[in-house]
């Protein structure tokens, strides 16, 4: 008897010894994964450069039929030329100009000119072009990288974030050799200048555009690895701060809201933050979606925010003194931004469903399922919402409460970028060429 007890409390004791021993060396790897977050964060952050952050950039060029940055403007007018409400490849197209290469970013417009990225897969090289908007001329073309490209979900391109300009260049944002880099050409694409702006782990590819604030470039870089946001000095290139974020995984490009001090605002990684342009420094911080693609929408005193899981859904935020969620619908929105326009919010859904939903109240107005699936933004065309689908179609609802769809059009080739409006021209970017819509039968056309 003694003897059985003996072995119970030895087998008692090496479970004992082995539990504890496991609990050791899993609590070590804790610490050890701890410190590694805590030097990565540490190598993160650069604190404000003063002397650079001294330094005035040049003037904003802007014009109001400008698009100079993504999502920069979502609503726009038609004003004495009315778009047409049909089109086709042999009907409307006023120019199509293919686009070698693959990229997902949506046109950037200065005057009459459209800038746009695309990537060679093959020769692993990253490029900048510029378009005429009269013509459809392809004017120059830039090689701004040539290296490894970072993994990428096969929906994603290594060319998917919009290029940004203040009128005097243009900037370009790309993952390459796991870093992402930013790079400043002149508006006839010589480079100005090229800034490694920080290290990239990629799960599903680069996602997030340049945003312009103030005298610098905004650039956001969530991923697998450490996370970060940096200011870039529009004129020199030089980091003027950088800051981590944490560990986690998003794709969200942050969005500028004016006022003083104008404020940078970002979804993901579990938050909503606010920052200062001018030295990063942290405003506001709320609960938000753990994964985000998407860039949020202003409006009438409210953020509208999306999140990459059902559980965090979206959200209408009211952006008072603090901050409050007024309402969340577990609803999963990826990649599409949200649109607001006269108290409304749009959102789409990845699988071809449309929304509106009510700002205020969070109320779901309509719902209307497109067919197909959705990458593009919705944007706003007169009193007209367009919402591009993967596979080409371009379907067309009225604005506002009762959102029928009154029109669709096709074109030859899938569609995963966002559209957008200048003198009277839609621009549309398809897997393969860019296309201008306009009144064929206008003699201004």
């Amino acid at each position: 008897m003694n003897r059985k007890r003996i072995l119970v409390a030895v087998a008692a004791a090496a479970v004992l010894m082995a539990a504890v021993g496991w609990r050791a060396r899993h609590r070590l790897r804790d610490l050890l994964e701890e410190r590694a977050e805590s030097q990565a964060t540490d190598s993160l952050r650069i604190d404000l450069d003063k002397a650079a952050a001294s330094e005035q950039a040049s003037p904003l060029k802007i014009a109001a039929e400008d698009v100079p940055w993504w999502r920069a403007r979502s609503i726009f007018e038609t004003g004495s030329t009315a778009l047409p409400l049909t089109w086709s490849e042999d009907e409307n197209v006023l120019w199509k100009t293919p686009l070698s290469g693959r990229g997902h970013s949506s046109p950037c417009v200065l005057g009459e000119r459209v800038f746009l990225t695309t990537a060679s897969d093959s020769e692993q090289s990253q490029h900048v072009l510029c378009v005429s908007v009269a013509s459809g001329k392809v004017e120059w073309t830039r090689e701004v990288h040539r290296g490894q490209f970072v993994f990428s979900n096969t929906k994603n391109s290594q060319a998917s974030p919009t290029v940004a300009t203040d009128g005097s260049l243009v900037f370009a944002l790309f993952a390459v050799d796991g870093s992402v880099w930013l790079s400043a050409l002149t508006l006839d694409g010589k480079l100005s200048w090229q800034t490694e702006v920080g290290p990239f782990v990629s799960k599903e590819g680069f996602g997030a555009s340049p945003l312009v604030a103030g005298d610098a470039v905004i650039v956001a870089a969530d991923n697998v690895g450490p996370s970060w946001l940096a200011a870039v000095h529009r004129s020199s290139g030089k980091i003027l701060w950088r800051l981590p974020r944490g560990g986690g995984n998003s794709y969200a490009t942050p969005v500028l809201r004016s006022g003083s001090p104008e404020q940078i605002l970002l979804a993901g990684i579990e938050t909503v933050t606010a920052r200062r342009v001018h030295d990063g420094g942290e405003i506001w911080t709320i609960p938000g979606p753990v994964l985000s693609a998407s860039t949020p929408a202003i409006g009438d005193g409210m953020l509208f925010v999306t999140g990459c899981t059902p559980e965090s859904g979206i959200s209408g935020i009211r952006l008072s003194d603090p901050p409050e969620t007024l309402w969340n619908h577990r609803i999963k929105v990826e990649v599409p931004s949200p649109l607001y326009s006269n108290g409304l919010v749009y959102f789409t859904q990845d699988l071809g469903i449309l929304l509106c939903v009510e700002a205020e109240s969070g109320d779901i107005v309509w719902r209307k399922r497109l067919g197909g699936n959705a990458a593009s933004s919705p944007v706003q065309v007169g009193s007209h919402i367009l919402q591009c689908m993967e596979d080409g179609r371009t379907v067309i609802l009225n604005a506002g409460r009762d959102g029928d769809v009154i029109g669709e059009n096709s074109l030859n080739e899938g569609i995963f970028a966002t559209p957008v409006v200048t003198q009277g021209r839609l621009l549309i970017r398809t897997t393969g060429h860019l296309y201008c819509i306009g009144d064929a039968a206008s003699p201004e056309s």
